[in-house]
């Protein structure tokens, strides 16, 4: 072998006639001019390189090889070939190197609106490696191609090719009406076993097979088409233009017969460190890539068909599939309104025939955005004798309610008879569009099993098929999730047989009419529509869980063990009529669905047969919420099963008497809100029943009531306590007092409170000589009571007068007062089912006026330090609260209160014992401590009822618990000197079984 080392000096003829005798020319450096094998093979090194400023860089004239290690380039020129086989020459084709076929134009944003403009390319007609005729000779593309050129390509072959083509390495192609590979006849393989091809342009091809193939179409690359200039869509996109938005081809069109069938592969999993082969294709593992092809626009990523001729698809190896998919296959439309299709087989008005059909093990996903979106679209024409997924495939529109997602389309004309499923085949449309599955228009399809998931808002469509069509779902592999199908199946007019052995399904039957079977042994939830020739089975521990509310008709139906659903509604319930025998074996059962709560009580025929057996069987097997009792009754004379319902009694449910009077009025109510019926209809026990009916109630126990009444009680105590009676000496005074208490009480037989609040009051007393003194005052009370979730507060502003006076160690004193009190509540509603929170909120307000009176008289006893200070008061309350309306928490929360009064009349008697720690002269300065204790007798009154309603419901009072006396004591310390006193003071108050705290402080200045 003779190596040269050319300049740009030598001319191309001096260059091979000086190595006319060798058997290969290796170019190591710089070659500006066109060179040719000329019978010699020809060979450009990792330092050698060839650019010619146009015209073609290597021709092949000759049958020998060409091989390039180094780079190619021709910049700015149509009509420009990096390397270029004449017809009928033989010889191996290599690039290892770089091919770059382009032109020095760059696009610009012309008119100012932030996007580029103009076309992707100017020149045309430019080529990586092209073989212009009949060729003999691999093909093979390890390295970099880049090509920059309208109606161009990468790798074009152009005539038939004796041998096969690979391509492992880059193909990048810019321009219109361009591919980055093309081919015709290929008799051995055509390989992507690694690396990229890249379109962009409009029409852009990335692989176009237009011939016969003898061998396999092996794809382990990433192939990419798109005319569009952004193919992720920027922010906004109204501010792109038309030239920014051109529709590009497919990543890969087989437009040829392919003995050897089309594989989409992935690199195998390393299983065994040792072996570097693992799939035994002959390509070392590390070399291989993951097939995916993806289309950017409306044209299919995969398209298998052509427009002027028949073609077929022999298997891939022993697959027993002509088309096998391991990668990814990927249709995205990108922009409103731009359709999207993954996989398109078919060509109108000419056959494909792909033998034993298609298996698919990747992912095949189409993705639109307000337009139709298909996965596998087999169209008229084509045969695909099975589909097989044990992957992904799905399509997914959103953006518009006309547009249509389908995950497996079968076009009217096409032929396939059978689709398996193991992996997850579905179908999304957002805002409303139409979404399915599996759609049969062609009503080929006879047979569908399923052992993995199918959803969509309709599952399955072979509503066109006449002869009959069976879908079975079985147990998967070990490991795998239960079957189920999601979404409604529609069935044609043949008889079919539905075959659930297992697992779920969801969604609307349409049997078509027919002769029809239905065998069940996992869990059916939908309604059954044209079933009146169907056959029903049920097996052991199946459910069929018809949501029909009216009639379902049925030719027959056995039970052997399972059990019917049953759902109650309105005005209507599940009946199931059987034109035949409805037999019930042993362990068979009813499951009552409840669509209402309020209403559900009553007697319903469910079952209506032409001939009853074993009707006794369903007796004693009833699934029902805890609400409610039911029985079965069965007449085989009349071959009909009826079902009663009654909702259990306040003693069976364990209510309270506020419960007991309120439920009815709640579970109407909650016939006007589903999830509220939900819960209710989902309570599994009386805990949850209590809980969840106490959140429905009103405050009714006596809160507010306490809230208006407890801080003037707390305030009063101010008047009794000893010589703080400074007006007494002939003096104007001033006093300042603050209260703070808080008090719970248990639910009981109405509800509970939990309160607080705090106050403050003030006034002003002048002696009237002999009779004492007299003063007015003025207070604030703020309240609140935290009951559960809710939370009612509550401002009160009192206005009073009092006397007081007495002589020597007796001591009396008189008050009134009036108030003003504003509510404010917020009620709450927070329950679960099914793991979702379910939550409703109300608001009100309303307003009251508080009236106080009181007397009491003390009788101070001294013995020396210590103190016996008794005390005899007698106070009268009373509480009107007008009526309001809630508002915020829907026709099953809010509550329409009407007003109530309340009123209570009660008599204290108490010892304080003190001790004086000071002087005993209180015109000096003086601190006494008291304990004190005793108890105050409720003689008279009423917590006013609580009658409410809801909406238009029927209203319902509840009565509060009596208020009870009971038992009180106190810690005080007072004291001062003749220029002010003060006071403070905590007690506790026995009330309802549980005790009130409070507390104050006073103090009083003389002026």
């Amino acid at each position: 072998m003779r190596v040269l080392f050319t300049t740009t000096a030598l001319s191309g003829a001096a260059l091979f006639a000086a190595v006319s005798a060798q058997a290969q020319t290796v170019i190591s450096t710089a070659v500006t001019n066109p060179v040719a094998t000329s019978g010699q093979d020809l060979k450009i090194s990792s330092t050698g390189s060839v650019k010619p400023t146009s015209g073609t860089a290597v021709t092949m004239n000759s049958n020998n090889s060409v091989e390039n290690d180094g780079d190619i380039a021709i910049r700015g020129a149509s009509d420009a070939i990096g390397i270029l086989a004449n017809p009928n020459t033989n010889g191996t084709i290599t690039n290892s190197g770089s091919i770059v076929i382009d032109e020095d134009y760059t696009q610009k944003d012309d008119d100012n609106d932030g996007d580029l403009d103009g076309l992707f390319a100017l020149g045309n007609n430019r080529f990586g490696i092209r073989v212009s005729g009949p060729h003999t000779g691999n093909v093979i593309n390890s390295g970099d191609i880049l090509v920059e050129g309208n109606q161009s390509a990468g790798i074009a072959l152009d005539g038939p090719l004796t041998g096969s083509l690979n391509s492992s390495g880059k193909v990048e192609v810019l321009g219109n009406d361009s591919v980055g590979i093309r081919t015709g006849s290929v008799s051995g393989n055509i390989a992507i076993t690694s690396g990229s091809i890249s379109v962009q342009g409009a029409n852009a091809v990335g692989l176009m097979v237009g011939g016969d193939v003898g061998g396999a179409l092996t794809l382990q690359g990433a192939i990419t088409s798109t005319g569009y200039r952004y193919p992720q869509a920027p922010t906004d996109p109204s501010k792109l233009d038309a030239d920014d938005l051109l529709q590009g081809g497919s990543a890969v069109v087989v437009g040829g017969n392919v003995a050897g069938g089309i594989l989409l592969d992935v690199r195998p999993a390393n299983t065994d460190e040792d072996d570097t082969d693992e799939d035994n294709d002959g390509i070392a593992d590390a070399q291989e890539g993951n097939g995916s092809l993806t289309s950017y626009g409306a044209a299919p990523a995969l398209a298998i068909g052509s427009a002027t001729r028949d073609i077929a698809i022999g298997e891939v190896g022993s697959t027993g599939y002509g088309l096998v998919l391991k990668g990814n296959v990927s249709g995205i439309g990108v922009y409103d309104g731009v359709s999207a299709t993954a996989i398109s087989i078919g060509s109108p008005g000419h056959a494909v025939d792909i033998a034993g059909g298609a298996s698919i093990s990747g992912a095949v996903a189409a993705n639109a955005v307000k337009a139709d979106a298909t996965a596998v679209h087999v169209r008229s024409g084509a045969t695909v004798p099975t589909v097989e997924v044990d992957g992904l495939v799905r399509a997914s529109t959103s953006g518009s309610d006309t547009a249509t997602a389908q995950a497996i389309l079968i076009g009217a004309g096409a032929d396939v008879t059978s689709i398996r499923n193991k992996g997850i085949i579905e179908a999304v449309a957002g805002d409303g569009g139409t979404f399915a599955a599996i759609v049969d228009r062609s009503g080929s399809v006879r047979q569908i099993v399923n052992k993995g998931s199918i959803s969509a808002g309709t599952a399955i469509d072979v509503s066109a098929n006449t002869t009959g069509v069976t879908i079975r779902q079985s147990a998967g592999a070990t490991g795998k999730p239960a079957p189920s199908i999601t979404g409604s199946i529609l069935l044609g007019s043949g008889n079919d047989f539905l075959d659930i052995r297992t697992g779920k399904i969801n969604g609307t039957i349409d049997f078509g009419g027919g002769s029809d079977r239905f065998n069940l042994g996992g869990n059916y939830s939908g309604h059954l529509l044209n079933s009146g020739g169907t056959a029903v089975t049920l097996g052991a521990g199946s459910v069929l869980g018809v949501t029909n509310t009216g009639t379902v008709n049925l030719n027959s139906l056995t039970s052997n063990g399972g059990a019917i659903g049953v759902v109650i509604g309105d005005n209507s319930n599940t009946l199931y009529n059987v034109a035949g025998t409805a037999s019930f074996g042993a362990g068979s059962s009813v499951v009552v669905n409840l669509q209402k709560v309020g209403s559900a009580a009553g007697s319903y025929t469910i079952v209506d047969a032409g001939t009853l057996v074993g009707g006794s069987n369903l007796g004693t097997s009833i699934d029902l919420p805890f609400l409610f009792n039911s029985s079965l009754t069965s007449s085989e004379a009349n071959g009909t099963v009826t079902l009663d319902i009654d909702r259990k009694s306040a003693a069976e449910l364990g209510l309270n008497a506020s419960e007991a009077t309120a439920i009815d009025a709640i579970l109407a109510a909650a016939d006007n809100d589903q999830p509220i019926a939900s819960v209710f209809l989902g309570v599994e026990d009386s805990e949850k029943l209590k809980a969840n009916l106490q959140q429905l109630l009103p405050e009714h126990a006596g809160g507010t009531f306490e809230t208006a009444t407890r801080g003037i009680r707390l305030a009063t105590r101010f008047l009794a306590d000893p010589n703080l009676q400074l007006a007494d000496m002939g003096r104007f005074s001033v006093w300042l007092q603050q209260v703070g208490w808080a008090r719970t009480k248990s639910i009981g037989s109405t509800s509970g409170y939990k309160l607080s609040g705090w106050g403050v009051s003030g006034g002003a007393e002048l002696a009237v000589g002999k009779l004492g003194s007299a003063g007015l005052s003025l207070a604030y009370h703020a309240g609140r009571d935290n009951r559960g979730e809710n939370d009612l507060g509550s401002n009160e502003f009192e206005a009073g007068a009092y006397w007081r006076g007495g002589t020597g160690p007796l001591r009396g004193y008189v008050r009134g007062g009036v108030g003003r009190v504003s509510f404010d509540q917020t009620r709450r509603f927070v329950a679960t089912v099914d793991g979702d929170v379910i939550t409703r909120e109300a608001d009100g307000d309303w307003k009251g006026t508080v009236y106080s009176a009181g007397a009491g008289v003390t009788y101070d006893a001294r013995f020396g330090r210590m103190s016996a200070r008794p005390l005899l008061a007698l106070d009268h309350y009373k509480l009107t609260e007008k009526g309001f309306a809630e508002s915020g928490g829907g026709e099953a929360f809010d509550l329409i209160v009407d007003g109530r009064s309340s009123h209570e009349t009660s008599a204290t008697a108490t010892l304080s014992l003190g001790y004086e720690l000071l002087s005993l002269d209180h015109r000096e300065t003086w601190m006494r401590i008291e304990l004190e204790a005793g108890r105050r007798e409720i003689i008279s009154g009423e917590l006013g009822p609580t009658t409410v309603r809801f909406a238009d419901g029927t209203p319902f009072t509840l009565v509060a618990e009596k208020r009870t006396s009971g038992w009180l004591a106190g810690l005080r310390a007072i004291g001062g000197s003749s220029a002010m006193t003060a006071a403070a003071e905590l007690n506790t108050e026995q009330q309802q079984g549980d005790s009130a705290l409070g507390g104050r402080f006073s103090i009083q200045l003389p002026f």
